[in-house]
């Protein structure tokens, strides 16, 4: 009988070799059941159509309930860029906001740039705070820092 790990292993290698159909049928099965890994794998088949028709509601309720189980900020970062891309971008700021209370540099960058969308006096100062607190977090990808430290040093800010 087979793991929750090895059911996990096993639908993340099917994704992988871009068998969508393979892995949505795992994954549901697994999320389904409970299993928390599950959760946010099946929100973004479900956002992209991978393996599935799209299905905004589907991938919303999923993402939401990662959210629900360990409030981390992979699921607040996938909840605001699910709302990025729907260009709710208050609902993307308050979802980035969460990731960044949870530490996530990667949230805190993606934040700032909303802010530098429309440019004035309060705006350029939330994402320089923004920016500040990416380039200092422990938690953020080395290309998303090295963004971060080259938003600070542009024109934007130093004109």
């Amino acid at each position: 009988m087979a793991t929750d790990m090895d059911l996990f292993i096993k639908a993340d290698e099917a994704y992988e070799a871009e068998n969508f159909e393979e892995a949505f049928k795992i994954f549901k099965m697994m999320a389904e059941s409970g299993d928390h890994n599950a959760f946010s794998n099946l929100g973004i088949m479900y956002e992209c159509g991978q393996g599935t028709e799209v299905n905004y509601q589907r991938a919303l309720f999923w993402y939401k309930k990662a959210w629900r189980f360990n409030e981390d900020s992979a699921a607040c970062s996938n909840l605001a860029d699910f709302y990025r891309k729907q260009e709710n971008v208050r609902a993307a700021r308050y979802w980035w906001k969460k990731g960044i209370a949870r530490d996530s540099g990667d949230d805190a960058l993606e934040c700032a740039k909303s802010y530098l969308v429309k440019l004035n006096k309060r705006n350029l100062e939330i994402s320089k705070r923004l920016l500040l607190i990416a380039t200092s977090s422990k938690c953020i990808s080395e290309d998303d820092r090295e963004e971060a430290q080259a938003l600070l040093t542009s024109e934007v800010f130093n004109s």
